[in-house]
């Protein structure tokens, strides 16, 4: 069975509940981005933005203009949903779970032409 809890403050009272009504095994609590394609687009997007005002600095300081790109390639893994190591569980009147964060990150590498 799988359970989704999209509000982290519940999260415990959830737990509590399942275990109540029978629950006895756990496999693991994992969390994930609910809009992540969304924000590594925005974050694609600033990565190409940084890249262009780079080329244009470089471009300026060798005495020439950047041209129309040649390649463009997304480097770096992308890791997907995986267990949050900052997770507690301990007896209380509800479980405690402490909240963390997630950083997604896009790099590119682009080559321009230069004029």
């Amino acid at each position: 069975m799988r359970i989704v809890q999209r509000n982290i403050g519940r999260l415990g009272e959830t737990l509590d509940k399942a275990i109540s009504l029978g629950a006895n095994q756990l496999g693991g609590i994992s969390f994930e981005i609910s809009n992540v394609e969304t924000l590594r687009d925005d974050a694609r997007r600033r990565a190409m933005e940084n890249a262009l005002r780079r080329a244009q600095l470089f471009a300026a300081a060798a005495g020439g203009s950047v041209g129309r790109v040649l390649t463009i390639s997304e480097g770096g893994a992308m890791p997907g949903p995986r267990p949050f190591a900052g997770v507690r569980m301990a007896m209380a009147s509800s479980v405690p779970i402490e909240a963390g964060e997630e950083t997604l990150t896009a790099t590119v590498q682009v080559t321009w032409e230069l004029k």
